[in-house]
């Protein structure tokens, strides 16, 4: 199917969830479920493993067909470049992964920034 807005915004869910290849864009797909969520994907075949991947673009019209075709294009770049366009979303994950708790973040407040008590009670000699 060549991706118009009219042709996207066509599609009817079924009791399936289905997938519509990019005629025109190797790797551009659009999955629609039961529900009738649209979501736009890259597909290609990862290099050392030789397995198929999936990465998500989002989801319509959230993201517009320009956007997530953008998007695609990006990822091919970073493929023709000889990079895994995942690594900038698992770096992404991973730094979301390790930021520190509340908890961890009221500790090293109290331990390291929070000011000192000053003795306020009057000195004897």
């Amino acid at each position: 199917m060549y991706f118009t807005e009219k042709a996207v915004k066509s599609l009817k869910p079924t009791e399936k969830r289905f997938v519509v290849l990019s005629e025109n864009e190797n790797g551009f797909v659009l999955r629609v479920t039961p529900t009738g969520k649209k979501t736009w994907l890259s597909r290609y075949r990862d290099r050392a493993s030789g397995k198929q991947v999936w990465v998500t673009l989002g989801t319509y019209p959230g993201i517009t067909l320009a956007e997530a075709r953008a998007k695609h294009q990006a990822h091919r770049e970073t493929l023709r470049n000889g990079k895994d366009p995942r690594s900038h979303t698992q770096t992404e994950k991973k730094l979301k992964h390790e930021a520190p708790t509340v908890e961890q973040f009221i500790v090293e407040f109290a331990t390291h920034y929070k000011p000192k008590k000053k003795d306020s009670r009057p000195k004897t000699s």
